[in-house]
C-alpha cells in the first residue's frame, strides 16, 4: 500500500495519515478476518484503480457509519479477551492521547501496557458475583477492564468502587477522580454500581470506548 501511494505521488504526511487510518479500520471492522488472502488481492486492485484515499473513503461509508460506532463497535467490547483487535485499537487511542491510568496523573496507559502491566477489573469479579453476575461475559468483558498503577492497586484491589472511594479521597480530590474516570471512559455512576444498574454502566463504558476510537480515527 505504501508503494502504491508512492506511485500515486501521495505526500509523506498524507501517507502516514492514511496508513494509520487503514490499520485502525482493519482492527475495528475485522477487515481481514474473513478470507484475508482474497481481501488483500481486492484491496490491491481497488487501491491501484481508484487510489488509497478514495478506496478507504468507500470502506468508511459502507462500514463505519454512526450505527457502527454506536452499536456494532461497542458490542465488540463485550468480548472477554484483552487481545481482541478492537481493544488493541482502543489502547492505541489512549496511548496516542497520553491518557493516564485510572486514578493517576503520572502513570500513562501506554507505558503500563509496554511494561506488560496486568490489566484490572473496574468492577471486581467478587463484587459482581455478590450482585448476581457470575458469568465471565460480565466480569471478564473488556468493557470492564482498565489499567492501574501498582500504587493505585494497593488502594482499590479486591474492593468495590463504593468501598474504595473514600480511600481515594485521601490521595485525590473529587474533581481529580471524576476527571480520571472521564479520561478512561468510565461512567461516574461506577461508584453507585449495584445489581440493577451494572449492565447499563458497562454498556455506557463500551459506548464511550467506541467514541474515543472514533475521535482518534478522525484525528489521524
Amino acid at each position: 500500500m505504501y508503494l502504491l501511494m508512492d506511485m500515486e505521488g501521495v505526500p509523506s504526511d498524507k501517507k502516514e495519515s492514511l496508513i494509520g487510518k487503514w490499520m485502525t479500520m482493519s482492527l475495528i471492522t475485522g477487515h481481514y478476518q474473513s478470507s484475508p488472502d482474497s481481501v488483500v488481492v481486492k484491496d490491491y486492485n481497488e487501491i491501484k484503480a481508484a487510489g488509497m484515499e478514495h478506496y478507504l473513503s468507500q470502506i468508511e461509508e459502507l462500514r463505519m457509519n454512526e450505527e457502527f460506532y454506536e452499536a456494532v463497535l461497542p458490542e465488540r467490547f463485550a468480548a472477554t479477551s484483552v487481545r481482541t483487535a478492537p481493544y488493541l485499537a482502543y489502547l492505541a487511542a489512549q496511548t496516542a492521547s497520553g491518557t493516564c491510568s485510572l486514578y493517576s496523573d503520572t502513570d500513562r496507559i501506554g507505558d503500563l501496557y509496554a511494561d506488560k502491566t496486568e490489566s484490572y477489573q473496574i468492577l471486581p469479579k467478587a463484587y459482581l458475583e455478590k450482585c448476581g453476575f457470575k458469568t465471565r461475559e460480565i466480569y471478564g468483558q473488556v468493557g470492564n477492564i482498565t489499567y492501574i498503577s501498582k500504587a493505585v492497586k494497593g488502594i482499590v484491589r479486591r474492593k468495590s468502587p463504593q468501598d474504595y472511594h473514600a480511600l481515594l479521597l485521601k490521595h485525590l480530590s473529587e474533581e481529580q477522580i471524576q476527571a480520571s474516570l472521564e479520561a478512561n471512559d468510565i461512567p461516574a455512576e461506577i461508584f453507585e454500581a449495584e445489581q440493577d444498574n451494572v449492565p447499563e454502566i458497562l454498556a455506557a463504558r463500551r459506548r464511550a470506548m467506541a467514541g474515543k476510537i472514533k475521535k482518534y480515527y478522525e484525528d489521524l
